[in-house]
């Protein structure tokens, strides 16, 4: 992880910038203009981390998911607590493309998962929809015959976990290997059999998009007339969770171990990201919320101005904007997409196809910055700012 520099390890810097091969500076007008220009570089750095309080906002590195050879267009998912990526991508065959699932280790390129059917047109299409703490992806993909089927991948094998349906998909697994997604229209819940959930009252169709640890599922489904609502399904009870005021729709995206759920409310023709404790729905903004981690940060795709967004502590920020400074991607992409999160709070984002070569869609990954503690970076300023005077009181020219 890159960190902004503590107070030691920055003084350290600041004596650097001065160039310690110069013993004694000299007098000529190049020499005062470098000292003047590390003085100034100093105090940048310090009004860098100065600039922050002690409810700044999060800084962020980025890492590239790499496409491997004959691979295009990388869309991550999911990420765990390892820093490990899943998805899908592009892949060339040669006489064809097909999107194929993928892990990604944390550098490097994207793994290949292969396919439940063969590497032959209109069979070798995967997707991986989500990762779990232990490596183990779920998702789905074409077989060998027509149809699609839910997998589980663990151990280096891609396992189908719904061998009687044709059509069937995975969209999330919990750290237990349990899964939940969709079987022939009804949200299913999957423990080594299974387990058709039903649909709410009146309704024809149900879907389930996240599951957590205690195996409670969240996910939507349609009421009668139609309506789409979001649900919570818990000890064999399937309760619609409602929608936000004025809304006519409502989906549930994610679930975490305290019982948080995260979803997306249609208002007025725009998405709204909702977060549900319970008893209360919370309009969280514009977007479309894809995830919580264990702290209850939430990450948002197309949220105001069509930026990744992440939710913490009330206040939503542009992902673009977080970006550290000296990381050596900042500013080279536009953010749009925030899929996943993990409880260290690294985000998976997806940029959107302005910011690729040739147009194709990119992932990365963006970890949190150390960032000082309020105290030390006053202490930082100060001692900054005391170099600076002792070293000018130092060159002054003696009177005569």
């Amino acid at each position: 992880m890159t960190a902004l520099p503590k107070a030691r390890t920055a003084w350290r810097s600041f004596r650097q910038v001065e160039n310690p091969n110069v013993a004694v500076p000299g007098t000529n007008g190049a020499e005062r203009r470098g000292r003047r220009n590390g003085y100034a570089a100093m105090l940048a750095t310090a009004s860098l981390l100065l600039g922050g309080s002690a409810t700044a906002a999060p800084l962020f590195t980025m890492a590239e998911v790499l496409a491997p050879v004959n691979g295009s267009e990388v869309r991550g998912r999911g990420i765990n607590n390892s820093g490990q990526v899943s998805g899908t991508m592009g892949y060339n065959f040669g006489t064809f493309t097909s999107n194929r699932a993928f892990i990604w280790n944390g550098s490097g390129s994207a793994l290949d998962l292969g396919t439940l059917g063969s590497n032959t047109i209109n069979h070798a299409r995967s997707d991986g929809y989500t990762i779990n703490n232990s490596g183990q992806v779920a998702g789905w993909s074409q077989t060998s015959g027509s149809g699609e089927q839910s997998f589980r991948y663990s151990g280096g094998v891609m396992s189908s976990i719904d061998t009687a349906s044709s059509s069937s998909n995975a969209y999330d697994i919990n750290n237990l290997g349990q899964v939940t997604g969709v079987r022939n229209n009804h949200a299913y819940f999957y423990n080594g059999s299974m387990l058709q959930l039903g649909t709410l009252t009146g309704g024809t169709v149900s879907l389930g998009t996240g599951i957590n640890d205690n195996g409670t599922i969240v996910g939507w489904g349609n009421v009668t007339g139609g309506t789409q609502h979001a649900f919570v399904y818990s000890s064999g009870v399937m309760t619609d969770i409602g929608m936000l005021p004025g809304a006519s729709n409502s989906s549930a995206a994610a679930i975490n171990n305290a019982g948080l759920v995260v979803g997306t409310s249609t208002v007025s023709g725009t998405n709204h990201a909702f977060l549900y404790n319970g008893t209360t729905m919370t309009d969280l903004g514009v977007g479309t919320a894809m995830d919580i981690n264990a702290s209850g940060q939430v990450v948002i795709g197309a949220g105001a101005g069509g930026s990744a967004t992440l939710y913490d502590g009330g206040t939503a920020y542009d992902l673009n904007t977080l970006i550290a400074p000296f990381d050596p991607l900042f500013g080279s992409v536009v953010l749009r997409g925030a899929n996943g999160i993990n409880d260290l709070g690294q985000i998976v984002v997806t940029t959107n196809a302005l910011g690729a070569p040739g147009g194709g869609v990119r992932t990365f990954v963006l970890t949190p910055v150390d960032v000082p503690e309020p105290a030390s970076v006053m202490l930082l300023g100060c001692g900054v700012a005391g170099l600076v005077c002792a070293r000018r009181k130092r060159n002054r020219p003696l009177s005569s």
